[in-house]
């Protein structure tokens, strides 16, 4: 689209914006491809996002993960309306810092990487929350846990994604492991 077009359209978009609200914002992201971004962030306590997932069996529900930031452990938001708002979800109870993923299932999972954030350290591994992520245990212990996946056809079933520091020079990562029993015992399948 010409620039001059294209500030018409700009123009032209934000008045009717003003006057019907989301349903033509709608449009416009659906006609532009993505090309006209908005905030959505109201909520949220920082911008370190490290996942965003939408919930599998609530259309308009989205979860999303925030680094830990200072001396914080990370935090983890729901939104219920498509994401113009993002109350916080987790309490005090998730002792992560470096998230690398989440996972959201009847069970919820999170793989972090183990971190020292002055004298506190935050254990890495694999952590679960059965209550839609208000509470966090530690499920499965490791200092480079990167990724963590469901087995969609049996949420009993979990892969965790193990890595190694970056700077050695011959890979030290515990590969990966699975759990068949919901993360109670854990077995090496590389």
């Amino acid at each position: 689209m010409a620039d001059g077009r294209w500030q018409r359209q700009k123009r032209r978009l934000k008045s009717l914006e003003r006057l019907q609200g989301e349903v033509i914002c709608t449009e416009i992201c659906r006609r532009y491809s993505g090309r006209i971004w908005s905030s959505s962030s109201t909520g949220l306590a920082h911008g370190d996002v490290r996942d965003l997932v939408a919930d599998p069996s609530l259309p308009g529900t989205y979860w999303c993960v925030l680094a830990g930031s200072g001396s914080s452990a990370g935090i983890v938001y729901r939104s219920e309306d498509r994401g113009a708002s993002w109350p916080r979800v987790s309490t005090g109870s998730l002792d992560a810092w470096d998230i690398k993923q989440l996972v959201v299932s009847r069970t919820m999972y999170l793989a972090a990487r183990r971190t020292l954030v002055g004298s506190r350290v935050y254990q890495g591994g694999i952590y679960s929350s059965e209550d839609g992520g208000v509470t966090w245990t530690l499920i499965l212990a490791d200092p480079f846990a990167q990724a963590v996946a469901v087995d969609p056809g049996d949420d009993q079933v979990i892969y965790a994604g193990l890595t190694d520091h970056p700077y050695h020079d011959d890979s030290r990562g515990n590969g990966l492991k699975v759990s068949r029993d919901g993360g109670a015992t854990w077995t090496d399948i590389t």
